[in-house]
């Protein structure tokens, strides 16, 4: 558990940083380019304060939402993410590849998923596969809730299976026009929260913390457009990986001149 103290109106009083504001914070202070507080003018914006420089940092979780009519958001990662964690430590025990033999995993599901109810399964039917003799290209199902691509590697990952990759079913949509719908999202709901204090500051930054791409290689991201431009007044946008702050990257996001409407094309 991380623990700030407020900055400003409030006495020696203790509060839990969230996960995200955690990663941002490690994050903000291996750029060693002055003083972090968190909180520094108590529980308005902004998260962060980098000292010298006058920048104000905003943090947020960069995830799948399905918006209601009335605007409530609901967020789709939380399956993905323990899913994503129960099959890296089920594969592990699968051991070493063998004799520079490595298959890629890729997983596939949608709600209901009963966890306990298959995992015995999946645990049989994926030590099988590693026994037989003439292992080929396939996919192993489990219901209509859950199954597994395997696909060989061209070079030795280092075990035998390796979790390359995770579809949720029920989110759908491309990994990058996820990525652009929920920045706008982001972005739009930052800046309402920013805006009465804006000028206090001499820089913007939003850092968000990305659940979307789980993958998040720079290539994908060198021909990413934010089109049309979404209205905002940050200086920086940086998308930091939710496994590792030091995997990051600052994404170009142009800007409408803030307040500007724009309508999003997906």
């Amino acid at each position: 558990m991380f623990d700030r103290t407020h900055a400003v109106g409030q006495k020696d009083k203790t509060v839990p940083m969230n996960e995200d504001e955690a990663i941002a914070n490690e994050f903000l202070k291996s750029l060693n380019i002055g003083g972090v507080r968190y909180e520094p003018d108590g529980n308005i914006p902004p998260d962060f304060q980098v000292d010298g420089r006058k920048i104000g940092v905003e943090v947020r979780r960069l995830n799948q939402n399905h918006v209601y009519p009335d605007g409530e958001k609901h967020a789709y990662e939380h399956l993905g993410i323990r899913m994503w964690h129960r099959m890296t430590k089920l594969l592990k025990q699968f051991g070493p590849s063998h004799e520079g033999e490595s298959w890629h995993v890729i997983m596939m599901f949608r709600r209901p998923l009963d966890w306990r109810r298959i995992e015995k399964d999946v645990v049989s039917q994926l030590d099988n596969f590693k026994q037989s003799v003439n292992r080929a290209d396939t996919t192993l199902k489990f219901g209509d809730s859950f199954e597994l691509d395997l696909e060989r590697s061209r070079k030795d990952a280092g075990s035998f299976f390796n979790l390359l990759g995770s579809c949720d079913g029920d989110a759908g949509g491309a990994i990058l026009a996820e990525v652009e719908r929920n920045l706008r999202l982001c972005i739009e709901e930052k800046e309402r929260k920013i805006a009465p204090y804006r000028d206090r500051y001499n820089e913007w930054w939003l850092v968000l913390v990305n659940y979307v791409d789980l993958h998040m290689e720079v290539e994908d991201y060198e021909n990413f457009i934010i089109d049309p431009p979404i209205g905002h007044s940050f200086n920086r946008i940086i998308l930091i990986d939710f496994r590792d702050y030091r995997h990051w990257f600052e994404v170009d996001v142009p800007s409408a001149p803030y307040g500007a409407t724009t309508t999003s094309a997906i």
